[in-house]
């Protein structure tokens, strides 16, 4: 019998063999044909049809979605499986989306507490005073806005137009740079941050706060070179000072970082 053993079929679609086996079980793809030994065969078309699979998973579809893909380009129809896709696409798009409202949200608190933990110990043993029992403490997180503007008079919309998938990214290009500050001091809204005046660093804070600007219109960044340090000021209305806390960190009031 002519066609593609499942080791075959699992190099040309780029698709571990024990995946093909969870797609028929769960029902993504039919059973293909069996040669005298009982062995899997596969046609050419299955072979594109797991091609096709393989792309899609790649966006973290559920096995439902995959089902669903697999019944539309099973249609022959490019339209049915693109509307099938932009539905499916619509709601991957919203999932990712609030979590990383949740994720940013997640890093705010984590920077208080971080913030809390690095002060000098009281004596003693712990209790509801020490900075470790702040850890459990109810903290009210904001709410991050994402494609939904918040209008504050006289001021920009407290909203982010960033992509999700570019949000990663940005995040790590922030967390590097500001890993280089040596010395964080808090404003009456907002931020200011101590950097060595190096043209590298000068460079950085100039993109970011520039890429920021085309994306978060609400943030005001100032930059001061003094000497050998360059002072970076971030501030913004105080509806918006948690997302600063968020992005570039608490103050340790002990320490100044």
């Amino acid at each position: 019998m002519n066609g593609f053993s499942i080791s075959e079929v699992a190099e040309q679609a780029g698709i571990p063999a024990t995946t093909l086996r969870y797609y028929e079980d769960q029902g993504i793809v039919g059973a293909p044909m069996r040669a005298g030994n009982g062995y899997r065969r596969y046609s050419d078309r299955d072979v594109q049809r797991l091609r096709f699979l393989g792309r899609a998973r790649r966006l973290d579809l559920t096995p439902s979605d995959l089902r669903d893909l697999a019944e539309a380009w099973d249609s022959d129809e490019c339209a049915v499986v693109q509307h099938r896709l932009s539905g499916i696409v619509r709601s991957r798009l919203d999932e990712a989306q609030r979590q990383v409202v949740e994720l940013t949200e997640l890093t705010a608190e984590l920077q208080r507490v971080a913030a809390r933990v690095r002060r000098t110990p009281k004596p003693g043993p712990c209790d509801e005073q020490c900075e470790c029992g702040l850890v459990h403490e109810t903290v009210a997180v904001p709410t991050i806005q994402s494609f939904i503007p918040l209008t504050t008079a006289g001021s920009a919309p407290i909203a982010c137009t960033l992509a999700p998938e570019e949000m990663g990214t940005r995040l790590d290009d922030w967390q590097a740079l500001l890993a280089l500050a040596t010395e964080r001091r808090r404003l009456e809204s907002g931020r200011a941050l101590i950097f060595p005046q190096e043209a590298t660093v000068v460079a950085e804070l100039a993109r970011l706060a520039a890429a920021e600007q085309g994306c978060c219109s609400f943030f005001d960044f100032r930059m001061h070179l003094t000497g050998s340090t360059v002072e970076f000021e971030v501030r913004a209305a105080p509806e918006a000072q948690e997302l600063i806390t968020g992005l570039f960190g608490d103050i340790d009031e002990g320490n100044g970082r």
